[in-house]
């Protein structure tokens, strides 16, 4: 209890560019570790928004590992 277990896809945020819609971004999921993990959160949002190379790897982070469908549209 009280620990964050990232190895379910649903339980990790999606912080992601949505290429199907030029210029959308999204940041969402954070399942109440918002306050927790925001900072870093919007340090990663920045990077793929500015063009920057990410600190982290952000592939576990993008919405196409929700759904076949949204890698497709994404």
């Amino acid at each position: 209890m009280g620990r964050y277990d990232g190895r379910d896809a649903g339980r990790v945020p999606v912080i992601s560019a949505i290429s199907s819609i030029p210029g959308f971004h999204i940041a969402s999921g954070f399942s109440g570790h918002g306050f927790g993990i925001g900072p870093g959160a919007g340090h990663l949002m920045a990077d793929i928004v500015m063009g920057s190379t990410p600190l982290v790897d952000p592939a576990p982070f993008h919405i196409s590992r929700l759904r076949p469908a949204l890698a497709r549209a994404a």
